[in-house]
């Protein structure tokens, strides 16, 4: 909950500095707030390794392949 906080009270004040009129602007703005999300938990050590490697195995297609199948045959 403070991490979110943080993080849209950051995003809101740079909204307040700078307007979104494309939508590469607003896909900034969404990597911009995942990494001051990251951040946040990071510094309260509420975001660790095994919850990195687990983001980026959801962002590895053919782990992500891997791991619907195990779960569909149930192993």
């Amino acid at each position: 909950l403070v991490a979110a906080t943080v993080m849209a009270i950051m995003l809101y004040c740079l909204n307040t500095m700078f307007v979104i009129t494309r939508w590469y602007h607003l896909l900034g703005f969404a990597f911009l707030g995942l990494g001051i999300y990251l951040g946040v938990l990071y510094l309260l050590r509420e975001f660790t390794k095994d919850d990195f490697d687990l983001f980026m195995d959801t962002l590895n297609i053919k782990r992500m392949l891997r791991y619907i199948r195990e779960e569909i045959r149930g192993k």
